[in-house]
């Protein structure tokens, strides 16, 4: 996928230094093939295929420590760093 001048692949987005990841929402998340046919909230991340509360490294629309970008229709986060933080304090 072409997000302007970034280069998408599979969750992650890359500009120079700087690496987004596609946010995982929870409502997102596929039910675990054990559980079988039920109204119950998955427990598979979308993005990654882990567990979304244990394993899953994907950034959630909330995580202390990350900046939130949306490019096109897609909500991207990437860790704050001192490097990022320079970029943003620049006109």
């Amino acid at each position: 996928m072409n997000l302007g001048h970034f280069t998408y692949s599979h969750g992650i987005c890359s500009q120079q230094d700087s690496t987004w990841k596609v946010v995982s929402f929870a409502a997102d998340c596929i039910q675990s093939p054990e559980w079988g046919d039920t109204d119950e909230p998955g427990d598979i991340c979308s993005i990654c295929g882990l567990d979304y509360c244990g394993e899953c490294e994907c950034p959630g629309p909330t995580h202390d420590g990350y900046e939130y970008e949306y490019f096109g229709d897609v909500l991207m986060a990437r860790l704050i760093s001192p490097a990022n933080s320079q970029d943003q304090a620049q006109p």
